[in-house]
């Protein structure tokens, strides 16, 4: 009897607040308050007590649900779009099954972006998933890459080892933390606890529409400590192959302090590259020389520091971060140059590459009334670079060519944007205006100097809401472009445009995605400097060059059973029009062949993929199998290739408390752009982990049973042919040991949400790439 007291009291209260129910097995139905109507596919959701997700379910076509739960503490919480979410605690002490009865919900004063389904711990929204991570995977993870990996995200591909993402095989992945576009480095920075959720959007939005790639926004919990040090590294054993961090969080009143410190070093040994050049001269005589190359050394060393300063109240938040980035890279090739079989020389190649970039991020936010608020970021960058490279062509002890490539490069820049927002009752609204300005002031050799100016302004508007159970996000910009060379300039004017529609039912969902945008030549393709590559050929900038516009299509279909399966189908339809590409030609007057960027005709990607993965097997394993094929078509001026390809791959791991192992294995993908067929890396792994409090560990093996990383590049020119093919034997059966380590204490009072944040890619410097 008191029990039947207590439930109807819980039931009273539960649109009001959070409540505290015992239960093994729990039912109920849900239902619209406004309406007293049954909501069809309602989400719910089970969390831990620390908000960390373990499954979810949605009500049946009456509104109906069922479940058991073994956990003996969480929270069950109730939601359905358009309307106010019911979180409840259930506590299993006395192991009775309860009847919640019929649970009402409030219509919501704010319509956000419309909730479509919740699978496999999985929200599809428009234009993005929202994936939570479960207990057993957040247990088990070592890091938030290897977090990353174990949600299986359809076409991410992680790399925890080597520290690379990547999107349908492309990098230059957007990155965010709460809102704010982030580092890499400051995503390894996190802890796997920290994360209660990653919206991924395969696509950019209208903000991003810059970048060829999509967005990875990491949700971050409210901090539960005041200060945190944590440091961690990757060794390998049989070569050198390094990567740290150390990062230091803590809070005073409002305000938080940080500092991050990673590192990235290789030093290899061995590392070979073959080619086979063909030549065809305008009086039909062709030289072939066969490059077979010696195993030579090569590395890097790439150190991040970053020193950090928050503020945050009910309305206000200001952010200030200042980035260094400090590189150096030496690279040697050796290699025995052959015609019809004969040795007509030796190749040495010596070149070296140092950077050091700082930045100063000034960020200030405010939320006004109406959900409403704006934001404001300032970005300066300053880069100072400076490459050298010699090639010596000899025999027998005679120098038979030697070429000499210095640059001294200088950039500065300046980059301001202000973002509004507002969330309205059926419409979300967003728009801003994006400024950037560049100067790179270039000394090539010893008295060319190239000066380069750029300025662009990009204002945009985006929609996003809801029409029945079809979903959309609309947005338009105008990028404005100025190009200043010496007394030369230009002025470019281009739209961008972005679409998305998505249509959901109860366990499939259909989206489909389109967007236009223009790509700008870089700074380095604009410069009339001329770099010599050998004896035979050279690389000349284009002043010349235009902006090119891209058109993207893909559709997703999304299948699954709301517990341990789902599968995905993805198709695209890209086309690039009038693309900056490489031409080669000969010159008489200077006896070489040319090496210089135009536009050609077009590029064109037709693909399709389908994703098959499973979760939660003997409450042990999880798999992800994939297979794929792309079309690709290319035209310019003087030729035209196709290239079809198949690819397919395999992702198995099995977790168990704190320990977890897992194995990696893909088909090296072929791609064609322009007159370049590019192979991709053969990428493989075994990886084991282990976590135990704040200790992670770790072991594994990269390229296993191969003969090391190995890349290949094909030019298809009919002027100049070639077949590239690089092996890094030091990969092979590459041994790691990974070792990590937390210490959190004290209480945090806030958590930054940030929304804007942009960075200067420098890239101004024309070079030679002999790999």
């Amino acid at each position: 009897m008191k029990t039947k007291y207590v439930l109807v009291l819980a039931l009273f209260l539960l649109p009001f607040r959070s409540l505290i129910l015992s239960a093994q097995e729990i039912k109920g139905r849900v239902y619209a308050a406004d309406e007293n109507k049954p909501l069809i596919g309602a989400t719910m959701r089970v969390l831990t007590e620390d908000s960390v997700y373990v499954t979810g379910f949605t009500t049946d076509e009456k509104g109906r649900f069922r479940s058991d739960i073994k956990l003996d503490n969480f929270w069950l919480e109730i939601s359905y779009v358009g309307y106010e979410k019911n979180v409840v605690l259930v506590q299993n002490s006395d192991r009775k099954n309860v009847d919640l009865g019929i649970i009402l919900l409030a219509l919501d004063s704010i319509n956000l972006e419309s909730v479509e389904v919740v699978a496999q711990g999985m929200v599809h929204k428009t234009g993005k998933i929202m994936a939570y991570p479960s207990a057993k995977q957040v247990e088990a993870a070592t890091s938030s890459l290897g977090l990353l990996k174990s949600m299986m995200l359809p076409q991410l591909f992680v790399d925890p080892v080597q520290e690379s993402i990547s999107i349908s095989g492309v990098s230059g992945v957007i990155y965010r933390i709460n809102g704010v576009n982030a580092s890499l480095q400051e995503v390894k920075a996190l802890n796997p606890q920290q994360i209660a959720r990653v919206d991924y959007s395969q696509l950019p939005s209208m903000r991003e529409l810059d970048s060829n790639s999509g967005v990875l926004d990491f949700i971050l919990k409210e901090p539960r400590v005041g200060t945190s040090l944590s440091f961690g590294g990757v060794s390998a054993f049989t070569t050198g192959f390094v990567n740290g961090n150390v990062n230091f969080r803590t809070n005073y009143k409002q305000s938080q302090f940080s500092i991050d410190y990673n590192v990235n070093y290789r030093d290899y040994s061995e590392r070979r590259t073959d080619e086979l050049e063909t030549y065809s001269y305008p009086d039909g005589s062709v030289l072939t020389r066969d490059k077979r190359g010696e195993f030579a050394p090569f590395g890097y060393t790439d150190h991040n520091i970053a020193v950090g300063y928050l503020y945050k109240n009910d309305k206000d938040m200001v952010n200030i971060r200042f980035n260094n980035q400090i590189g150096s890279n030496y690279n040697r090739n050796r290699q025995q140059m052959f015609q019809e079989q004969q040795l007509i020389g030796q190749r040495d190649i010596h070149s070296s590459f140092s950077s050091y970039i700082p930045s100063l991020d000034f960020t200030y936010s405010r939320k006004m009334k109406n959900n409403q608020g704006v934001e404001v970021n300032l970005v300066g960058t300053l880069a100072n670079t400076d490459y050298e490279r010699t090639l010596t062509d000899h025999l027998d002890g005679q120098t038979l060519s030697e070429i000499n490539n210095m640059t001294d490069g200088h950039q500065k820049s300046l980059i301001g944007e202000v973002y509004y927002w507002h969330e309205g009752e059926k419409v979300n609204i967003s728009a801003g205006l994006r400024s950037t300005y560049q100067y790179a002031s270039n000394l090539y050799g010893v008295n060319e100097e190239v000066n380069l100016k750029n300025y662009n302004a990009y204002p945009y508007v985006q929609l996003q809401g809801s029409l029945g159970k079809v979903s959309y996000t609309v947005g338009t910009g105008l990028r404005f472009q100025q190009q200043k060379q010496g007394n030369e300039s230009v002025n470019y004017w281009r739209n961008t445009s972005s679409l998305s529609l998505s249509y959901k039912q109860k366990y499939w969902n259909l989206q489909y995605s389109v967007n236009f945008r223009p790509l700008f030549p870089s700074l380095s393709s604009l410069s009339e400097v001329v770099q010599e590559i050998d004896s035979l050929s050279i690389m000349r900038g284009n002043h010349s060059l235009t902006p090119y516009n891209t058109l993207r299509n893909q559709v997703n279909f999304s299948v699954w059973d709301n517990k341990k399966f789902a599968t995905v189908l993805t198709l695209v339809a890209d086309r690039s029009f009038h693309p900056i590409q490489q031409d080669i030609f000969y010159s008489p007057t200077e006896n070489r062949f040319i090496f210089q960027e135009n536009n050609q005709d077009y590029d064109v990607n037709y693909g399709a993929q389908m994703i098959v993965q499973m979760t939660d097997i003997l409450d042990l394993f999880m798999f992800q199998v994939f297979g794929g094929w792309n079309y690709y078509k290319s035209k310019g001026e003087a030729y035209e290739h196709t290239l079809n390809n198949f690819y397919y791959g395999a992702y198995l791991a099995m977790t168990y408390k704190g320990f977890q192992i897992n194995g990696t294995w893909r088909k090296p993908m072929k791609s064609l752009y322009g007159q370049y067929v590019m192979t991709s890396e053969n990428n493989s792994s075994i990886n084991a982990t282990y976590k135990w409090k704040n200790l992670n560990v770790g072991m594994g093996i990269m390229f296993p049973f191969t003969k090391g990383s190995e890349y290949r590049t094909e030019q298809l020119n009919q002027i100049v042919t070639s077949d590239r093919n690089v092996l890094i034997r030091n990969n092979r059966n590459m041994f790691y040991v990974s070792l990590s380590y937390n210490i959190n204490w004290g209480r945090s009072i806030f958590q930054s949400n940030k929304r804007l944040q942009n960075s200067d890619r420098v890239n101004s410097i024309l070079k030679v790439n002999d790999n």
